[in-house]
């Protein structure tokens, strides 16, 4: 009896566990992105690099770590089709916005509209806030997030 006893015990605890275990999705995985953008107008990711399917409302991660200047402007993308032309879906402070600045070295949320729109794939434009020249940036996103960071206005 005691043993059939330990038996349910440990089965309810591991079936208690599974149930509480949530799962990270695919899209919340972050990529690394590395590319030139300029000053003159916003760049936006390759989109058979970069572009990644949104499977929720949740904001878009991103962190910019690589780079000349302190920060850069962004825009969060979305498209009904992977290679299709992407929309500003940029929001913040409770309204659509042209842009949002990431610090270097800061992991931001970023808010958008791309999935309630009924966009199905994501991706990031970027600007330099250098006046002159182009630069490298680099860093890493994923269009879902799951952890707490501060949002980016």
């Amino acid at each position: 009896m005691k043993k059939r006893s330990i038996r349910a015990l440990c089965l309810c605890v591991m079936v208690m566990a599974s149930l509480l275990a949530v799962p990270a999705s695919a899209t919340s995985e972050d990529t690394n992105f590395s590319f030139s953008v300029s000053a003159l107008g916003y760049t936006e990711m390759n989109s058979n690099l970069y572009a990644r399917p949104k499977d929720n409302t949740t904001p878009l991660y991103m962190c910019y770590d690589t780079g000349t200047n302190s920060s850069v402007s962004v825009q969060a993308k979305g498209c009904t089709t992977k290679a299709g032309s992407y929309v500003n879906a940029t929001y913040a402070n409770g309204s659509r916005v042209d842009y949002v600045t990431c610090n270097i070295n800061t992991q931001y949320l970023i808010s958008s509209l791309i999935k309630e729109s009924g966009y199905s794939y994501a991706k990031l434009a970027f600007k330099s806030n250098n006046a002159v020249l182009p630069e490298i940036i680099g860093g890493e996103w994923s269009p879902d997030s799951v952890g707490s960071y501060q949002y980016a206005t």
